[in-house]
């Protein structure tokens, strides 16, 4: 490795103003678009956490993030509050965050003005200015990642050891604060100790790292309930990425918008990403030109990661999961600003580029700060309005939200049923992520939304669910799914599908069937049966349609057999494993 200048080493006033001013500002732009109240699932599991750390009930999520939840634990003793503390945690880190960054930067770099402006871009990215002062572990992660890039400028050329401690430190602290970091910080690490050629160094950097993992480690294995159950726990999350997170969740997506989501999209509208592309790509071939030392660390981390992300990650989540690869990228995008020929010209730049970011992800800091997420405002209006004995039924992305904001029991839907379904004295309510009804809370759409969220908890709806719609899925029924802006509601049935009706049931069931647009026929014959005999007949296709259906007293099993079913998976091109016929809109009894 090509030794760094020992004059980045040297930090002059300006540089320190530089420094300040930039802090000021992240932490001022911070501070202006806190969110009111809790918004993204993983909030509410992190938050549940701090109050109990308990791993087998999600608090919080695998694989654990026990640095995290401790620190979150430790401002909650003077703040008492688990939402209050991990917001003030992470604004705090992402301030501390910009000026580790910065001098990591002024490392790689050699150049105090491009040093900041690169950490003014990463703070200043429209991921970090959504997902930045959230109660996720992004911010505090990224503290550490920055205090781990300095050490690895540092360790060959410091005489000390004092770097090859910081370096073991601050690269654990890192993987217990996001323990998914270890992918990227491993190789990292392991090339810094190595060009270090330093045995000396080695065994500080060793006893650092093992005597900080120890830390968080052991705190996260008591709590799992021991080795053998933590190992259980953390090889079924394994089995779930790679189940979920690395195969169904990227659907028909191509290699291409694969690597638009993960190293696009974190930076907003092309206007804004395809600049700041352009400039990586000029800086790193500059790095690699004249100093190769500096930009292979860099590049060590940034290729890993971004392979980790594109490999296993759930792109629904890729702006905010692409976040350490965002810093990189900044780097590199701060070395190519060092092709303008004045040092005012990096500064315009970065303000142009983080004024346009503002002004982009403005639709969700506006809602954010202005009024309450649509599941907390929905919580708020269930709790004031709904009486004391309802069950409320979620969707499952609402499951956290449901158990840490809502009064009443709570439920998925169709294990609701199976309690309720022939209960009319209990009233229902479904917590549904989208959906319309008299009871809607939403923020309004935007580019932004759909480039650097999943696409949840932008409109949420309290349904409720009359005694004359329940009924009691016993084969072949899907769980329900609805568009965002609640037109459409469906389950899917299987070529042949089974319900059971409550015992208060009508006279006369009416059921309401479509063919998704999708299907590969036009039509498709459907029979009903009640208690084994064919009650009624229809041709389903692409409209929807209805039939009615004369009842007797008593138990009714309905039973719907369609002649044809397809695989979404075959004809779509994504990865939906199910076999599915038709639509169920709607059933009234």
């Amino acid at each position: 490795m090509r030794s760094l200048s020992p004059q980045s080493s040297v930090l002059s006033t300006r540089a320190y103003v530089r420094e300040a001013i930039g802090a000021v500002v992240v932490l001022v732009v911070r501070v202006a678009t806190l969110p009111r109240t809790f918004w993204e699932q993983d909030e509410l599991l992190f938050a549940s956490a701090v109050l109990k750390f308990d791993p087998w009930s999600s608090h919080p999520h695998p694989p654990g993030y026990p640095l995290y939840v401790g620190l979150g634990k430790f401002f909650n003793l003077f703040l008492h509050d688990p939402f209050a503390s991990l917001i003030a945690l992470n604004v705090i880190c992402s301030v501390l965050g910009f000026a580790a960054l910065s001098r990591a930067f002024r490392l790689y770099l050699d150049d105090d003005d491009l040093a900041v402006c690169g950490a003014l871009l990463f703070s200043f990215s429209a991921t970090m200015l959504v997902h930045g002062p959230l109660a996720f572990s992004e911010s505090p992660a990224m503290l550490f990642v920055a205090l781990t890039l300095w050490a690895v400028a540092l360790l060959r050329d410091d005489a000390s050891i004092r770097s090859a401690i910081v370096l073991g430190v601050a690269s654990s602290a890192a993987i217990g604060v996001r323990p998914q970091l270890l992918v990227p910080l491993a190789p990292l690490v392991l090339f810094a100790v190595l060009v270090a050629r330093s045995g000396r160094k080695f065994a500080a950097a060793l006893a650092a790292f093992t005597a900080m993992s120890l830390l968080w480690f052991v705190p996260l294995v008591d709590a799992a309930g021991g080795w053998s159950r933590f190992v259980v726990w953390e090889t079924g999350q394994a089995s779930y990425v790679a189940a979920h997170d690395a195969q169904l969740s990227r659907g028909a997506r191509s290699a291409g918008m694969l690597v638009a989501r993960f190293v696009a999209h974190p930076w907003g509208p092309k206007a804004i990403a395809i600049p700041v592309l352009a400039f990586a790509a000029i800086g790193a071939v500059t790095l690699w030109r004249r100093r190769r030392g500096a930009f292979v660390p860099l590049a060590i981390f940034g290729v890993v990661q971004l392979a980790f992300e594109l490999m296993t990650m759930d792109p629904a989540d890729a702006a905010r999961y692409s976040i350490p690869f965002v810093a990189i990228v900044a780097a590199f995008a701060a070395a190519g600003f060092g092709l303008l020929r004045t040092r005012v010209a990096p500064y315009v730049v970065t303000a142009i580029i983080a004024i346009a970011s503002i002004v982009y992800v403005s639709p969700i800091l506006i809602d954010r700060t202005r009024r309450p997420s649509p599941p907390a405002a929905a919580a708020a209006f269930a709790n004031q309005h709904f009486s004391r004995d309802t069950v409320v039924l979620y969707d499952l992305s609402l499951k956290s939200h449901a158990e840490y904001l809502l009064r009443f029991r709570s439920m998925s839907i169709d294990d609701g049923l199976r309690a309720y379904f022939d209960r009319p004295d209990v009233p229902l309510i479904v917590f549904a992520d989208g959906g319309a009804s008299s009871s809607t809370f939403a923020w309004r759409n935007s580019d932004a939304y759909g480039k650097l969220t999943r696409n949840h908890y932008r409109r949420v709806a309290l349904v409720p669910l009359p005694p004359n719609e329940r009924f009691l899925p016993l084969a072949g029924v899907h769980a329900p799914e609805r568009t965002i802006e609640g037109a459409n509601e469906w389950r899917w049935l299987e070529k042949e599908a089974s319900l059971r009706l409550p015992s208060t049931h009508g006279a006369i069931a009416t059921f309401a069937f479509r063919l998704s647009p999708d299907a590969p026929y036009d039509a498709n014959p459907l029979r009903l049966f009640v208690n084994g005999r064919e009650a009624a007949s229809l041709a389903v296709t692409k409209e929807a349609s209805s039939v009615n259906v004369a009842l007797p007293a008593g138990v009714c099993t309905i039973t719907i057999r369609t002649e044809r079913s397809f695989h979404p998976a075959l004809i779509l091109g994504n990865r939906d494993p199910r076999e599915v016929a038709v639509q169920l809109l709607r059933l009234r009894s």
